[in-house]
């Protein structure tokens, strides 16, 4: 099968399920997928994972005087 460019959709039907015989043929026509879709380098380590970054949000808790502040204030 030659992949030269069209619908994902339809170029993925048009590949053979793998069924444990046809590996050469089927991991050929992944590869070329995959470079087609320009994420063959991705897969094959060429390119790394950016390091991944944490962001922390913090929320203000109310504090001890605020607390009883807010429970003294009597209700109307």
């Amino acid at each position: 099968m030659s992949i030269s460019g069209g619908n994902l959709l339809t170029i993925l039907a048009d590949i053979d399920k793998f069924d444990s015989t046809n590996w050469a043929t089927w991991n050929n026509n992944i590869k070329n997928l995959a470079e087609l879709r320009g994420v063959w380098r991705y897969i094959d380590g060429t390119i790394i994972n950016p390091a991944s970054t944490t962001t922390t949000t913090t929320t203000a808790q109310p504090t001890a005087a605020s607390t009883i502040a807010m429970s003294t204030v009597p209700l109307v």
